[in-house]
């Protein structure tokens, strides 16, 4: 039987033609709700409070858990309830961020259950960085008056994508110095 909701009727009849019936309506829903989490973006890094934005979406909606885990998807286990959402959501806010929690590793998990049972849910993983690297040491010479030569010290940062080159203000390199 297709999705869809029906009025099972049954009707009994006595020896004498009298009728009686007794009518039933019944859902039928095989269809898995709908959930997806488009903000963060997996593999993402969330530097500042922001919209969590994904579809929590059924036509048959019973409730949606929006939950966090600190550490990356494959090994999170202890889920902090988030937000509880009754309402469908398609491509919209379903929630804002006012305060992140600690820089780390972190997953956000979007599970839906409708009123006949199916469960669905969604899973991103991205890192939560707030503060800026370690101010590289910066030292610099001229030698023989026509030679400059400058160094660093390489931020201890593991996440530290690259470093660019200024010189009053204009940027002399075309792309990240990595090493």
């Amino acid at each position: 039987i297709a999705d869809g909701v029906y009025t099972m009727s049954l009707y009994a009849k006595d020896k004498a033609g009298l009728e009686g019936n007794a009518k039933v309506k019944l859902v039928v829903d095989n269809t898995l709700p709908e959930v997806a989490i488009t903000l963060p973006i997996d593999g993402s890094y969330v530097t500042r409070a922001t919209d969590i934005k994904g579809t929590l979406s059924d036509t048959n909606p019973d409730k949606g858990l929006l939950e966090l885990a600190e550490g990356g998807c494959a090994t999170a286990t202890k889920w902090a309830l988030f937000k509880t959402i009754t309402t469908s959501v398609r491509d919209g806010i379903l929630d804002s961020w006012k305060l992140l929690p600690a820089d780390g590793e972190y997953c956000l998990r979007l599970s839906a259950t409708d009123k006949s049972g199916n469960k669905s849910e969604a899973k991103v993983g991205f890192k939560i960085d707030t503060h800026p690297p370690t101010v590289p040491l910066l030292t610099g010479k001229t030698e023989n008056k026509t030679s400059n030569s400058l160094s660093w010290t390489k931020s201890p940062e593991a996440d530290v994508a690259g470093y660019n080159l200024y010189r009053d203000g204009l940027k002399l390199n075309s792309a990240m110095i990595t090493d």
